[in-house]
């Protein structure tokens, strides 16, 4: 049995994936060594690391670094938002209530708290490898948002921009050849 097992690859594909679970529990355990308990928990994180890295900006990884994804190391205070998405889907930016004030200002304070807006473009094969990366201003993003949520028919409104909206309204800021 151990023969046809062999013929078949599975014991090869046995032996990647024990593999891949101890360089996924060895980035898990480092990254909690940085205070993030959860890394492979929280869906985006990884992601926002990588984003974070290219820009040269430190990830907020606990509620306790404050509103936004990411800050400048000399300057906290300046915070940034950082949405990404595989190449050729839509950023989802949230969904917010039509009605729901609260989390029509929550949304409005966090855009408006950012020094800008990054919009991260990833591989769809390779959903790790990060092509590009578009920088707005938040006045625009929350223009584009509010028209959003009034031109919604349901109560709550989805807020997704194409690349392209993106593309026509920001600029390239990663890699910098672009």
């Amino acid at each position: 049995m151990t023969k046809k097992n062999e013929v078949f690859g599975e014991s090869d594909l046995s032996s990647r994936r024990r593999r891949m679970i101890q360089h996924l529990v060895a980035a898990s355990r480092l990254a909690a060594q940085e205070g993030m308990s959860n890394l492979l928990g929280e869906p985006g994180m990884v992601r926002q690391l990588i984003v974070s890295d290219a820009l040269g900006l430190v990830p907020c990884i606990t509620w306790r670094d404050g509103q936004g994804d990411a800050y400048l190391a000399e300057d906290p205070g300046k915070r940034f938002e950082i949405f990404s998405a595989l190449e050729g889907r839509r950023f989802q930016a949230g969904a917010v209530g039509k009605d729901g004030r609260a989390s029509r200002e929550d949304f409005r304070r966090r855009i408006l708290g950012s020094k800008s807006i990054y919009f991260a473009v990833f591989d769809s094969k390779d959903s790790l490898k990060l092509h590009r990366i578009y920088e707005i201003d938040p006045s625009t993003l929350l223009k584009k948002a509010d028209e959003m949520i009034l031109g919604s028919a349901s109560e709550t409104a989805h807020i997704s921009i194409s690349e392209r909206w993106i593309a026509e309204r920001g600029k390239i800021v990663h890699p910098k050849s672009c």
